[in-house]
């Protein structure tokens, strides 16, 4: 057994798969000569606070969250077993599911299909199990995000890129339901959006608008790393098989992260322990996966109706209409 611990404070969840990746490299050849940034994190980060291009963006988001923050909505109302305001020193625990290299694949192309991106899908189908369990909407997730610089000689640079957004999930009214289908546009639509906006964080919009206090307002995290490593070669795999892995993060209840390694989606619920009742979240993740293996493999799935109605997202079952056996 190997037992691996990382700060994330040090790097963020890129930096790491790359540090795994050039770790596996040097045990693969000890006298490998990895690629070098031209500089450090640090240096970056000083030459992004004294650019005057990046100052007039971090003026416009500001301004656009602004606006928004006044109307901007708490996080998931979810059925707590507890008031988080008394979660102190708590530990996690992961719920796992993975979808295959050929489910993966389907449900991208889907989604690719309906103008719609994998990580913006993703995000909905999560804020729909979260509807559908018990979370009155609209809500705001906490998202995080990996603003790293698109310069190819920064490639190999590690630090901590992490940023968040908060993206507002709509409201859900099954009477006017259409499927799946519209409820994913609007979410994509809004992420995007936020996306373009995200030289100010999430942290700052909260301060923004004046939240404080021992209670957090914001407890449940989506965090994506779609596209962060090669589809097909995983930067662990050279370790061997992975038998267990929970993150743990202050003011957080709920930490939803997906990633993809080796042409599957990896998915994991690290819920705060005590902050649900047993089994409930083992019941959203199943639904969960159940419902993106759906949209993967029906085609009719993204606007059927029903699909959505039952908080399991399981297909209805055929029924025997004939009232007395045929005997």
């Amino acid at each position: 057994r190997l037992f691996l611990g990382i700060d994330v404070l040090a790097l963020d969840l890129a930096g790491w798969m790359q540090v795994l990746a050039e770790w596996g490299t040097l045990v693969a050849r000890p006298d490998a000569v990895l690629p070098a940034s031209p500089i450090t994190f640090a240096e970056l980060v000083r030459r992004r606070r004294s650019d005057p291009a990046e100052a007039r963006r971090r003026e416009r988001d500001l301004e656009y969250w602004r606006r928004r923050s006044g109307t901007l909505p708490t996080g998931p109302r979810l059925p707590w077993a507890i008031d988080l305001a008394e979660l102190r020193s708590h530990r996690f625990t992961r719920h796992s599911a993975e979808l295959s290299a050929a489910e993966w694949r389907a449900l991208r192309d889907r989604a690719a299909s309906h103008g719609l991106s994998p990580t913006g899908v993703l995000l909905a189908a999560f804020g729909l199990v979260l509807t559908r369990w018990g979370a009155p909407g609209p809500f705001c997730l906490n998202t995080t995000l990996f603003d790293r610089p698109d310069d190819p000689e920064l490639a190999h640079l590690v630090g901590d890129f992490t940023s968040t957004i908060l993206v507002e999930m709509p409201h859900v009214d099954l009477r006017a339901w259409t499927g799946v289908l519209d409820y994913a546009t609007q979410v994509n639509q809004r992420f995007w959006a936020d996306m373009d906006h995200r030289a100010v964080s999430g942290v700052e919009v909260l301060r923004e608008a004046g939240a404080g206090g021992l209670d957090p307002t914001h407890p449940v995290v989506f965090t994506s790393g779609i596209g962060l490593s090669d589809l097909d070669n995983a930067p662990a795999d050279w370790l061997g098989e992975e038998v267990f892995g929970v993150s743990q993060t202050p003011q957080v209840a709920l930490d939803h992260i997906v990633h993809d390694e080796g042409g599957r989606l990896r998915i994991a619920w690290d819920a705060a322990d005590g902050a649900f009742a047993d089994g409930f979240v083992e019941g959203m993740r199943d639904a969960h996966a159940e419902l993106l293996r759906r949209l993967g493999n029906e085609p009719d799935a993204w606007r059927d109706r029903g699909l959505g109605w039952d908080p399991t997202f399981l297909p209805e079952p055929a029924l025997d209409c004939r009232p007395f056996s045929a005997a």
